[in-house]
């Protein structure tokens, strides 16, 4: 079995009012926007099938409170969008043709760089004439007219692969780093410019964008102005990877890809085949056995002061889809957790159930009433948090 895959892709910026940080991610045909939520985990907002494959993905930063996505597929178009928080949809700001449709070196679309002024640019090859090689264009939005206007193009490496946005304004010349094999060009349209230095900042995994806030370190530094030429070109400045220094993982998604094989065998005898599958590349390749089922996330986590004898689950009222607390029972207390969201927290003071016993049974009675039975007694809690007690010692009498 032969698979296809494709990179996946990621934008990072404010797409709604809300002010949040929130990343826009391709699948192949599908674009999803992510939220981070204030515990550091993502959530799905919005997820849409573009009925094409997505060739690249950024975000431009405009003077409005949120950011627009530019997108570049296979359609031949360069689509800038918005996100409508009201709607949940993605609302189409402009589409540029740029070419025809399919997956072609001469279109602009699989190279795309951005910078905070609504400039972008894309690398593009020209086969009708074979010497004239790979060209950077600039393009520009004006977001009053709704329009995209061609600024420039200009010759660049034929080795070059990637853009990075230069921010201008008062941080510095604007511009795109044009990045190829062993060499690092910043194409502007600034005469002031002499020198361009870049420093090693964190080695992560192979990735197809990334999005950090570089602060000052002193670690290896590369200087245009100290690049020495030797016959086979620059001599490329060297570095040794370490660990992370600048970077914290706060959160990371599971994910298969890059699948390399895969077959579907019963090598355990069981009622269904397995399929095994071989991961990722390098040193984060595995070995992975997947069988079919319902996936199980993990949402929440909150440690135990000791070994529970018992836990129940019970809802607020009978109409809830969720349940609303967790009750956990131990040999000389009871521990209640309360579920909101995706948080699971400790309630210290809810004056509901008794926490200095061990719980015997908890459950809802009715709609909208709970129950506990703990060894001594039944308290019986009612919605408006009123709560009969009976006492164990009063019926023995």
């Amino acid at each position: 079995m032969h698979l296809y895959n494709l990179t996946l892709q990621k934008s990072t910026g404010t797409f709604s009012l809300s002010g949040s940080q929130e990343l826009v991610v391709a699948r192949g045909k599908l674009l999803e926007l992510l939220r981070l939520d204030k515990h550091g985990t993502m959530q799905t907002i919005l997820s849409v099938d573009v009925f094409g494959a997505i060739r690249s993905l950024a975000n431009l930063t405009s003077q409005h409170q949120k950011d627009y996505i530019v997108v570049g597929s296979n359609s031949g178009l360069v689509s800038i969008l918005a996100y409508n928080e009201h709607d949940n949809v993605f609302d189409i700001i402009h589409r540029e043709t740029v070419g025809k449709s399919g997956c072609r070196r001469i279109v602009p679309g699989q190279y795309l760089a951005l910078d905070p002024k609504g400039v972008f640019a894309s690398l593009a090859s020209v086969y009708s004439e074979p010497d004239q090689g790979k060209h950077l264009t600039i393009y520009e939005l004006d977001l009053g007219l709704n329009n995209v206007y061609r600024k420039s193009s200009q010759r660049v490496d034929d080795g070059a692969n990637m853009l990075v946005a230069v921010p201008g304004g008062w941080d510095g010349p604007s511009g795109e780093l044009v990045c190829a094999e062993n060499v690092v060009t910043l194409a502007h349209d600034n005469e002031h410019v002499t020198e361009l230095k870049i420093k090693y900042f964190d080695t992560i995994p192979t990735s197809s964008a990334s999005c950090h806030a570089i602060g000052t370190n002193p670690d290896v530094e590369s200087s245009s102005t100290t690049s020495m030429e030797t016959d086979d070109g620059l001599q490329p400045v060297l570095f040794k990877p370490r660990g992370l220094k600048n970077l914290v993982r706060i959160d990371q998604m599971e994910s298969l890809m890059p699948i390399m094989d895969m077959k579907v065998v019963n090598l355990f005898e069981e009622e269904t085949p397995q399929i095994f599958t071989l991961c990722g590349r390098g040193p984060r390749s595995s070995l992975r056995i997947l069988r079919p089922g319902l996936a199980i996330s993990e949402l929440a986590v909150s440690q135990l002061p000791g070994v529970p004898s018992a836990v129940w689950t019970v809802k607020k009222n009978i109409n809830d889809e969720f349940d609303a607390y967790i009750i956990v029972s131990f040999s000389n207390a009871t521990l209640v957790l309360s579920i909101g969201g995706e948080t699971v927290e400790e309630v210290t003071d809810s004056g509901l159930f008794l926490g200095t016993t061990p719980s015997l049974a908890v459950s809802l009675i009715g709609d909208d009433s709970l129950m506990q039975v703990h060894p001594t007694g039944i308290r019986h809690i009612r919605e408006d948090r009123h709560i009969d007690i009976t006492d164990f010692k009063w019926l023995l009498l």
